[in-house]
């Protein structure tokens, strides 16, 4: 039977404890944007973006 994993990290399955290389890999380019809004907004919670 073939498997059905992709091998990806998707960030609704990280935890809390997730390192910065697994929440890099779960938003690829999309992190630098996500830490830009957060930056703007003051938003300190959830990920460690």
């Amino acid at each position: 039977m073939k498997s059905f994993s992709t091998d990806d990290t998707h960030i609704k399955f990280l935890t809390e404890n997730a390192g910065r290389e697994r929440i890099e890999a779960a938003l690829g380019k999309g992190l630098k944007r996500l830490t830009e809004v957060k930056a703007k907004w003051g938003i300190r919670r959830t990920c460690s973006a």
